[in-house]
């Protein structure tokens, strides 16, 4: 509805809940809820951070419907900035997550599966369009394949058209790379909150002097690792892969 101020207050309410708690699957898709709202609003640079802290708490508690999804919204902000090398690596981790996750569907109803395609059918055509653009019509077409695939299984049911395995788009060189840079940093960011949120996890009450201090050094500290992320995407050794 565009209540942007209205989405962002109820949003930081369910966020200081959710970190009461201890819901961490709850609290990394509300922190990426934000990330949507900032990235409406046209503030990538802030968009860019949410998403990176909400990934590596996907990752932490192992969601990853919500980090698929998560690595498709990293992907349309780079591609909104001008970046689309760096905007495929995303969509390609996107797409290759969400192949593994439809492979995990093969036994659920034919309606369940068909439902799931027509909800994540955007990350595929996104990354199809912007490989066209960027002259890759035969990794393009790879893209376009694996969707038509699962569109055509869906719609003859659980009857096999093919051998039952993962496929996945082959990563050039250079996006292997970002992709390993990248997860450094993430490995980082997961183990921070890890340690924040089973601190965050004490009572106000019993909490001494000393877990007061470390849970500011690590509020901080992921502040410094949001940071660091939105310099490696702008750091020289990445815009040399690119």
């Amino acid at each position: 509805m565009g209540k942007y101020d209205q989405a962002i207050e109820l949003n930081q309410q369910a966020l200081v809940l959710e970190q009461e708690i201890g819901d961490r699957t709850g609290e990394g898709v509300t922190t990426g809820n934000l990330g949507q709202i900032a990235q409406k609003q046209g503030q990538y640079q802030k968009a860019l951070g949410l998403y990176e802290q909400a990934l590596a708490i996907h990752r932490e508690v192992g969601d990853k419907i919500s980090e698929a999804a998560t690595l498709k919204f990293l992907g349309d902000v780079l591609s909104a900035q001008n970046q689309p090398q760096l905007a495929i690596a995303f969509y390609k981790q996107s797409v290759n997550l969400t192949e593994t996750i439809r492979q995990s569907l093969r036994s659920v109803p034919a309606d369940i599966q068909q439902s799931y395609t027509e909800t994540v059918a955007e990350r595929y055509r996104r990354l199809a369009d912007l490989l066209l653009k960027q002259n890759r019509p035969a990794e393009a077409q790879q893209v376009l394949d694996l969707l038509k695939l699962q569109e055509v299984h869906d719609y003859l049911g659980n009857r096999p058209i093919q051998p039952e395995t993962a496929k996945t788009l082959p990563l050039k060189p250079q996006e292997e790379k970002i992709t390993e840079k990248y997860s450094t940093i993430e490995d980082k960011a997961i183990a921070l909150g890890k340690e924040l949120a089973n601190l965050r996890q004490i009572s106000p009450k019993l909490r001494t002097s000393t877990h007061n201090q470390r849970i500011a050094e690590l509020v901080k500290l992921e502040q410094q690792n949001t940071a660091e992320f939105n310099q490696f995407i702008k750091s020289p050794p990445v815009e040399n892969l690119v």
